[in-house]
């Protein structure tokens, strides 16, 4: 075999040499495929072709690809593709939770499946693995007692994708408290998990794969490490072939494959020598056709320094070693590695010097490093404290539980007892209903002829009914024809005996007519008293008649009340003045019917002339505008309405002075018309000096 000099000087030249062939032929198939993008019909079309540019393009330009392949997903409906891309930019902005929340909030906007799920999954791991990078020692301590106790009480949840998550998070806050046993205690029970996951993504176990293989590598754990990451191979291997199937040719896993590789060399003491020249020279292919690769190999070296450790070329691997020593190296496990692989190497070739340097470090580190894992040790025993506590409480509370269920299940036992006890005399119960319900039915039975019988006469009494009311109703509709027209009759007859009665006494002699003038105006009143009978009755005819209709019209209230106040007053008795109190009542109009307003206004105003001897008699109205009403006062200073009849008056024909002529159908009537107006009258009981009547209506 040749020396490892001559080997890197080769393989330098070959990757100086193809870094520009590769940049020309990969520019060049973006080329080609962008003049077929510009060819293709139809959206679905372009997706294939999206796709090799995506996976052929540098990261830079993958990022501001992202986005238009997902928008074009989503315009063409292509569910699988748009999540694809999601998954994506979640590793693309793995350091900017804002952005990873925004992708997440899109996600579970999906229609339901089980890629969708492992996609929101394996975003939710994203944004906890972010989130756990900038969180305080506090906050982390927090985290995880919160992460133990929702483990604890939620472990019998049914969501394998919510428990998958649930443990990455606390594995993820773990790693960065502690690297010891009770982390690849929680990562053991992670993978258990996701070996039961229904779908085929393997991102997810991707991530497990590679927290545990980095994990066991610091840990010098060697099996472990080569084991875990083999699996990783596997995953790899496997995603290649389906991406293959699926045509997508330019998809490239070689950085995956060089930091398996990689690290499977650092722990090649649990490698064969066959398998250590196998990922060596798989790895160097990499490199030969990835001049990134290339670059990252001879920068730092590492993959050739574990393979001639491997090897045991001590003397060509300690300058490498020497070299790297110099640089600044931020990764403490990696660090210690190199030192480790140094002091082998020195005390192997006897450079006593490097040797004592070497140690030297390696004591300062591994002073350092005792006191880390003192700190790690404290603080996972803190956490293994805090989740016994855990598990105490949980343990006193499932006890109480237990009792609680237990005395739970003595109450549904005596409760069971109980209503056995009084089903039992349930039934009893029942069976003597079911008797009493024979004899009752027998005697329904009779009944229900009985029944019959009766129904029939019902029936013919039924019929009686109708006919008596149908003869009630001819008799009443005779009654109104009889009233209207006999008070039309009367009324001339009336008219004629007053007329020839004045004209009697007119063509009687000058000194005869005044005391036969008595006997005429007796005549006159009394035909007056019977007029105004007859038109009550009559009034009361048509107010009472189905066929009563309203005209409703703007009338002006101060026109009203002159006009009613002008129609009595001349009948007022002397010593009693009437009038309208305009000044109190102001303008206003309103739409009703103005023939039935001064009708009752004209039969309240009359009856305080009827009753008043002296004093005054005041009409008046104020309007309610919220309320929609206006109420008429019509007061005087007469006898007063006794106590106990403000009802009793409006009744029909009643008089509380059969002394005064009249016929007791005018408040009556005055009562019919309010009620028709949808208003009401009534006695002002608070006034003392006389009667007072209100009169309400609604102003529209």
């Amino acid at each position: 075999m040749h020396s490892i000099k001559i080997i890197c000087l080769l393989f330098g030249l070959l990757s100086a040499s193809s870094i520009s062939a590769l940049t020309l032929k990969e520019q060049s198939i973006v080329d080609s495929l962008q003049s077929e993008l510009a060819k293709v019909r139809t959206p679905a079309d372009s997706i294939t072709i999206l796709y090799d540019i995506f996976d052929i393009s540098k990261r830079d330009q993958r990022i501001k690809l992202a986005p238009e392949i997902k928008d074009l997903a989503i315009r063409i409906g292509n569910e699988s593709v748009h999540m694809d891309m999601l998954r994506h930019m979640s590793n693309f902005y793995l350091d900017n939770d804002s952005i990873l929340n925004d992708i997440y909030r899109e996600a579970i906007r999906i229609p339901n499946s089980d890629e969708k799920k492992e996609t929101v999954a394996f975003i939710r791991m994203m944004l906890a693995t972010c989130q756990s990078k900038y969180s305080s020692g506090d906050d982390r301590q927090k985290r995880i007692r919160d992460l133990l106790n929702d483990i604890t009480n939620n472990s019998h949840d049914t969501d394998i994708y919510n428990q998958v998550v649930m443990l990455h998070t606390l594995c993820t806050y773990l790693g960065r408290e502690t690297q010891g046993d009770l982390l690849e205690q929680y990562l053991d029970k992670q993978e258990r998990i996701i070996t039961q996951l229904p779908g085929t993504f393997p991102g997810i176990k991707n991530i497990l794969y590679t927290h545990k293989a980095e994990l066991y590598s610091n840990n010098n754990e060697h099996e472990k490490a080569v084991q875990t990451d083999k699996k990783l191979l596997a995953i790899i291997d496997s995603m290649i072939t389906d991406y293959a199937a699926k045509g997508r040719i330019y998809r490239n896993y070689d950085t995956n494959y060089y930091i398996v590789y990689r690290r499977l060399l650092a722990n090649h003491k649990a490698l064969t020598p066959q398998e250590t020249e196998m990922y060596y020279n798989k790895l160097l292919d990499l490199c030969a056709n990835n001049a990134y690769l290339a670059s990252d190999l001879e920068s730092n070296q590492r993959a050739h320094i574990y393979y001639l450790m491997a090897n045991k070329r001590y003397n060509e691997a300690l300058p490498m070693l020497k070299q790297q020593l110099r640089k600044e190296i931020k990764n403490q496990p990696l660090r210690k590695h190199l030192i480790r692989n140094t002091i082998e190497a020195a005390q192997e070739c006897g450079d006593s010097e490097t040797l004592l340097r070497a140690l030297m470090e390696y004591k300062n580190i591994l002073e350092n490093f005792i006191e880390s894992k003192a700190g790690e040790k404290y603080r996972e025993l803190q956490i293994v404290y805090d989740m016994n506590d855990l598990k105490s409480k949980n343990a006193d509370l499932e006890l109480e539980q237990h009792e609680s269920r237990i005395q739970s299940n003595r109450n549904i036992i005596m409760v069971s007892l109980i209503a056995i006890v009084l089903l039992l005399i349930l039934v009893v119960f029942i069976y003597r209903l079911y008797r009493k319900a024979n004899r009752l039915s027998r005697h329904l039975l009779e009944t229900n002829h009985t029944l019959k019988a009766e129904r029939d006469a019902m029936k013919e009494t039924q019929k009686a009914l109708i006919r008596a009311r149908d003869e009630a109703q001819k008799a009443t509709r005779l009654k109104n024809d009889f009233v209207n027209n006999m008070s039309h009759e009367v009324k001339a007859p009336l008219d004629a005996i007053v007329e020839y009665s004045q004209l009697i006494v007119d063509g009687m002699e000058n000194e005869k007519q005044k005391y036969f003038q008595r006997f005429a105006q007796m005549v006159t009143l009394n035909s007056e008293l019977l007029h105004t009978l007859v038109s009550d009755v009559l009034e009361l005819s048509e107010l009472e008649s189905p066929q009563m209709k309203l005209e409703k019209m703007p009338v002006s209230l101060h026109s009203i009340c002159n006009m009613a106040v002008g129609s009595v007053k001349i009948n007022t008795p002397d010593g009693v003045s009437m009038k309208f109190d305009s000044e109190s009542s102001p303008e206003l109009t309103i739409k009703t019917d103005r023939r039935r307003v001064e009708q009752v206004l004209i039969n309240l105003l009359s009856n305080a002339t009827k009753f008043t001897q002296e004093g005054a008699i005041t009409l008046s109205y104020q309007a309610d505008i919220s309320a929609g009403t206006v109420t008429f006062a019509v007061t005087d200073t007469g006898i007063g309405i006794p106590q106990g009849k403000e009802e009793v008056i409006f009744e029909r024909f009643e008089k509380l002075d059969n002394s005064v002529h009249g016929s007791g159908l005018g408040l009556n009537i005055c009562q019919l018309i309010a009620k028709l107006l949808k208003g009401s009258i009534k006695v002002d009981t608070s006034y003392r000096h006389g009667a007072k009547f209100l009169f309400s209506i609604p102003i529209a």
